[in-house]
């Protein structure tokens, strides 16, 4: 029998060396309006307070058209993560249809990050206005 009961309550050092990029697709068509956008709003501010040095970010909000935070990744400063909470706080439901292949298309034209794996996070109802055609 093999019993393991790991030190929750203390960080490992790696995850502070850790290095990634984490992309954030938020659908703000007219279905994520009132609850949805608000909740959005809540759990991205707690996601961006956990954020461990080292991370790049940027958050694109998706309807009918793509409005990107950054125009590429951005390293995690005080100065980013503000601009983050900022873009966060003035999201809203005002983007019309829901073009997931939109959003998909224009984050595959991202350029990739070296040494950093890139992370994708699409935060949606569910609610697509448009099939995805490759």
């Amino acid at each position: 029998m093999l019993n393991f009961c790991p030190d929750l309550l203390s960080e490992p050092l790696e995850l502070h060396k850790a290095t990634r990029e984490l992309l954030f697709l938020i659908d703000r068509s007219g279905s994520m309006s009132g609850t949805n956008i608000r909740r959005v709003k809540e759990a991205m501010a707690v996601a961006l307070k956990s954020l461990p040095t080292g991370t790049m970010i940027n958050i694109a909000g998706f309807g009918t058209t793509i409005k990107p935070l950054f125009t590429s990744s951005k390293l995690c400063t005080d100065v980013t993560l503000m601009q983050a909470y900022e873009y966060i706080q003035r999201m809203r439901a005002d983007m019309r249809g829901t073009n997931l292949q939109g959003a998909l298309s224009w984050l595959y034209q991202q350029p990739m990050q070296r040494s950093y794996p890139r992370q994708v996070f699409i935060i949606t109802d569910g609610s697509i206005s448009s099939e995805l055609q490759w």
